[in-house]
């Protein structure tokens, strides 16, 4: 039976809350400490993956230079069986005067390569960065995506046992996190271990089946992708506003999500928004091209006389990539009655680009259709989070795309 190419046991990190300077110039005084990451523990055998996520100051890099030895254990410790790779903060390791020749050099050199080796491993560095005449000017002129393009083919020039990436791999351009995404998966076939982190969710559930959450410094979960995706989903949108207390007759998921920033005078409520998939399943990964229904369910608390439900659906930027709304497609309920439930169903082909995105969920009572005057009942801003899968025959070049009759002579 094959060891595990890493192995972490109760590993914990922690630094001195006042800086260095505090214990020098009062030495008897007992420092507090800051503790960056406590007691994480798990393996991983040859070919397996590991996605790490969490909120900013989770602890994921702290992890990560814990396993690369860049940093110390206060306790606990770290067994690696075999090389390593390693893609850390941006520009880690390059010396800025040096060019990018001279730097994949000395890397290789350092990674344990001899001189042949190093020599003969350049020209497939040079053709997989792809950054021209750069390669041979000094790294201080480089933009961060070329950083990135030369850190990842020095990293990945020799197939190692662990593969570490960072965040630092978000910043390349879409051909390149392409190409990235592409030479993992063959490293991972041929034995390679990997530990992910990035807050990219199509990437992670492209290439992890496990991962691991972190919370605080703290293992808040360890498992399949999709369940640990969610929950930090659920953590990362706490972080960035907190979120109401739930309601008790309604969806505590869906309530924990859409406390934040939630608007309404309250003559409807959403109790609950989720997507099924045409198995009537509840999903969060939708697959490009494929339909899928969109599920609003109402609780009316006060008599209307007609209602307008709609929504949209945002990038991980933001920005508005779809909407629709019952107004557009000429079915505006009516005359809905205190105590009443109903339920919306939109039915859409998913053709978005790949990528995290959010649904905002609208029920309101029209004014002027015209004008577009309408008093809002309630309006969810987090109503659902869900991730579009990168599209394998061709890539979504913008934030959606529309099908096309396509005639050529």
């Amino acid at each position: 039976m094959p060891e595990p190419v890493l192995t972490v046991e109760h590993l914990t990190k922690s630094y001195p809350a006042g800086g260095r300077l505090l214990p020098v110039l009062f030495p008897r005084m007992k420092a507090p400490r800051f503790t960056a990451l406590s007691d994480v523990s798990f393996s991983l055998m040859p070919g397996e993956t590991l996605g790490v996520l969490g909120v900013n100051g989770a602890g994921k890099s702290t992890l990560l230079k814990l396993i690369a030895g860049v940093s110390g254990p206060t306790s606990g410790k770290v067994a690696v069986n075999g090389t390593v790779g390693a893609l850390l903060e941006l520009g880690a390791g390059f010396f800025p005067e040096y060019t990018g020749r001279e730097n994949a050099l000395l890397a290789l050199r350092m990674a344990g390569m001899t001189a042949k080796e190093a020599k003969e491993a350049l020209p497939e560095i040079q053709a997989f960065a792809d950054i021209g005449a750069f390669f041979d000017r000094p790294v201080k002129t480089y933009s961060s995506g070329m950083f990135v393009r030369l850190a990842f083919s020095v990293a990945t020039a020799k197939r190692p046992d662990l593969l570490l990436i960072d965040e630092a791999l978000s910043v390349g351009d879409l051909f390149f996190q392409a190409k990235c995404i592409t030479r993992m998966k063959e490293m991972l076939k041929a034995g390679t271990a990997l530990v992910f982190v990035s807050h990219d969710m199509a990437a992670v559930k492209s290439v992890c089946r496990r991962c691991l959450l972190l919370n605080g410094g703290r293992m808040e979960a360890i498992g399949p992708t999709e369940e640990i995706t969610e929950r930090y989903f659920s953590l990362k949108i706490a972080a960035e506003q907190p979120a109401a207390a739930p309601k008790p007759e309604a969806d505590k998921d869906f309530e924990s999500r859409a406390g934040a920033g939630r608007l309404g005078d309250g003559r409807a409520r959403f109790t609950a928004v989720f997507l099924e998939n045409g198995r009537g399943e509840r999903v969060d990964t939708l697959a490009f091209g494929e339909y899928y229904t969109l599920v609003m369910q109402v609780k009316v608390f006060s008599d209307l006389p007609e209602v307008v439900l709609g929504y949209h659906i945002q990038t991980g930027a933001g920005t508005d990539a779809v909407y629709c709304d019952t107004a557009i497609e000429g079915k505006n309920p009516k005359n809905w009655k205190a105590g009443e439930t109903h339920e919306a169903r939109f039915t859409f082909c998913a053709r978005l680009g790949e990528g995290s995105h959010n649904v905002v969920a609208a029920c309101s009572v029209p004014l002027d259709m015209e004008q577009g005057a309408a008093e809002f009942c309630d309006h969810v801003l987090h109503a659902l989070q869900f991730t579009v899968l990168r599209r394998p025959e061709a890539k979504i070049y913008g934030l959606t795309s529309w099908p096309n009759e396509v005639t050529i002579t």
